[in-house]
């Protein structure tokens, strides 16, 4: 024989056995204005049934093995003490009862309940299912134990809810879908200020071509503070657009950049500066008539060969 949920395991000798407590609920719940436990109407009373759930049963009239369900019921004045009889016989079941309605915050239970409290819990699961079962037409029966079932919520129980860009299950708060935008775009700044060791690299090498000699140290300070300057007015824009699907995940991802003050930027102010120097006309005149002598040196000792 199966145990029901509401029935508490090998009672002691002095206890009231099983057989009698559904022979005692029986008796009252038939004697209530001559209605069975599932039907309607009727106040709560001491002796109002309560709905427990299937039992399983074997009778001399059935084949062997084959065993029956059939509908258990206590009286309310049992059923709303049953905590008090598993905390006697059935611990297990107690610590079932407390656990599930701490885990699924069903009001009345939390941590460090006595065993009045947790009568006092149950009783509003009992008073509950009676209520529920009382309405006409219903099909489905309800038992204390599935009124604190209904605080755990499963998943899809009260559908979809919009949380930000996600659609969330009302019940478990687990992302579904999202549903935010198909894209996002980032813009990005970014500025790089050239070293000192940087700019001393670059104008020897223009200077050198420009004036024939490498940059002072004050030069190389004055390029320094006017380069930073243009990189600082300059800065580097990188614009990032991610393409988003219905998991929120980037599908795709392409960037851009513009802007900024490149070394070719940078060469060509020293250049600039650098050619207004009385040095720089000085040394471009005799460089060139240095390279047309050389040429003409060249050509003649080709042209005697």
């Amino acid at each position: 024989m199966s145990t029901p949920p509401g029935q508490a395991t090998a009672p002691a000798s002095n206890q009231v056995t099983l057989a009698q407590i559904m022979a005692q609920s029986q008796a009252a719940s038939n004697s209530i204005m001559g209605a069975s436990p599932s039907a309607p109407g009727g106040k709560m009373s001491d002796s109002s049934p309560i709905y427990m759930g299937k039992v399983g049963t074997t009778s001399p009239f059935t084949r062997e093995g084959v065993v029956q369900q059939k509908d258990q019921t206590l009286t309310y004045d049992q059923a709303r003490l049953l905590p008090g009889d598993w905390y006697q016989n059935d611990p297990d079941q107690l610590k079932k009862l407390v656990n599930t309605g701490i885990l699924n915050k069903v009001p009345g239970f939390q941590a460090g309940m006595g065993i009045g409290d947790i009568i006092s819990a149950w009783d509003e699961l009992v008073k509950t299912s009676f209520q529920l079962n009382q309405r006409t037409g219903s099909e489905k029966r309800w038992t204390p134990w599935d009124v604190l079932n209904t605080y755990s919520n499963p998943k899809g129980t009260y559908g979809e809810v919009k949380q930000g860009d996600w659609m969330v299950d009302a019940a478990t708060g687990e992302k579904v879908k999202y549903v935010g935008p198909k894209s996002k775009t980032t813009t990005s700044r970014d500025v790089n200020l050239s070293s000192a060791e940087d700019v001393k690299a670059l104008t020897t090498q223009v200077l050198t071509q420009a004036l024939g000699r490498a940059p002072t140290s004050k030069e190389v300070a004055q390029y320094k503070s006017t380069i930073n300057a243009q990189e600082a007015a300059n800065p580097t824009i990188t614009t990032s657009t991610q393409n988003i699907n219905d998991r929120g995940e980037v599908a795709s991802q392409n960037s851009t950049t513009s802007g900024g003050f490149d070394a070719a930027a940078q060469a060509q102010v020293v250049q600039d500066q650098a050619s207004q120097s009385p040095e720089f006309a000085k040394y471009q005149s005799g460089t060139t008539y240095w390279n047309a002598m050389m040429q003409m040196l060249t050509g003649s000792a080709s042209t005697g060969g």
